[in-house]
């Protein structure tokens, strides 16, 4: 034994030796990079379409709300809300009658059927504000404290410029502008100094009774959406003005179908193509959204569906008139 630990005293000590430090390679960084790439490629479209899809929804449930409130508004008066209080590009003189000449004393009343509803969603401060500037002060609508603020209820989220507050050149006011539009006809609204008479159920100086839709509640349109277009620098783009509804920009037709790149053809819109394009004589204006392939509408029953851009264009034309005889069915 003695033997045996001298021989093991006698062995020379040595310490193990460190292991070498391992990390990333180049190659692998970049593979892993690469991965994450991937996979933020295909998580990114899904995420962007479930917002889309909460924003849409968002946007049914505002023109379900309002649809609601049109019905209310029938319900007291017997008539849904006019389209706009004066026809088309014209002044209303307080001895009744309406022309274009300013020097003939006339009334500010510019009211659209937005306004007329504000008391059933809430907003009956609103209503108040404007009825006093108009009818007290002779005063347009979007002069009135009211016309300056925006209403979320009637703003699309999935649009950046929902809620703009329209200014003439940039400098004067011409009130707020919204993403929702009353049908007014299935065709165009005529010339200056028309859209009375329409076939839809909102247009210029209407009375139209639930009655008076025989083609059917389910079947007729009653709101659909539109694009709020920035202004451009030295005019206005009137599209959604509830508070100047004067040319037709707070009702829609059905003569074309959703998102169509057929121009619209009010006064005073820009040409922003392809969204909203220009280029009609007549006064007319079409549906359109920010939502890919559709737009949301809800018909005069109060029902709201998603109606695509494919849709068949007699059904759709023919949802835009109350009492056309038609018998397509819903648009779809």
């Amino acid at each position: 034994m003695r033997h045996i630990k001298r021989a093991a005293s006698s062995l020379p000590l040595t310490l193990p030796a460190t292991l070498p430090r391992r990390g990333f390679t180049l190659v692998e960084l970049l593979a892993v990079i690469a991965i994450i790439g991937t996979l933020v490629g295909l998580l990114l479209p899904a995420v962007q379409m479930a917002r889309e899809a909460m924003r849409r929804s968002s946007c049914a449930n505002n023109i379900r709300q309002i649809a609601m409130a049109v019905h209310n508004y029938h319900d007291a008066q017997r008539v849904f809300p006019y389209g706009q209080i004066v026809p088309l590009d014209r002044l209303a003189y307080l001895d009744g009658t309406y022309g274009t000449s300013s020097s003939k004393p006339y009334k500010t009343d510019r009211r659209c059927w937005m306004l007329a509803i504000t008391p059933f969603i809430e907003l009956t401060d609103v209503h108040d504000l404007v009825m006093k500037g108009v009818t007290l002060n002779n005063a347009f609508p979007f002069s009135t404290t009211a016309g300056s603020r925006k209403y979320s209820t009637f703003m699309c989220a999935s649009d950046p410029y929902a809620g703009k507050i329209s200014m003439w050149a940039g400098s004067s006011s011409r009130g707020f502008c919204g993403n929702y539009l009353a049908c007014g006809s299935s065709g165009s609204f005529g010339p200056s100094g028309g859209g009375t008479n329409l076939d839809g159920i909102s247009y210029c100086l209407s009375k139209t009774k639930a009655s008076d839709v025989t083609d059917g509640l389910s079947k007729t349109a009653l709101l659909a959406e539109c694009i709020v277009v920035p202004d451009p620098p030295t005019s206005i783009d009137a599209r959604g003005g509830y508070f100047n509804a004067n040319y037709g920009e707070t009702m829609f037709s059905t003569q074309n179908p959703p998102n169509t790149t057929v121009g619209d053809g009010l006064r005073y819109i820009a040409n922003w193509p392809p969204l909203a394009p220009t280029g009609s004589t007549a006064f007319v204006q079409y549906t359109r959204s920010m939502h890919r392939d559709g737009v949301n509408v809800a018909m005069a029953d109060g029902a709201v569906r998603f109606v695509t851009n494919s849709v068949n264009a007699a059904v759709w034309t023919a949802a835009g008139s109350r009492n056309g005889g038609e018998n397509l069915g819903a648009p779809e």
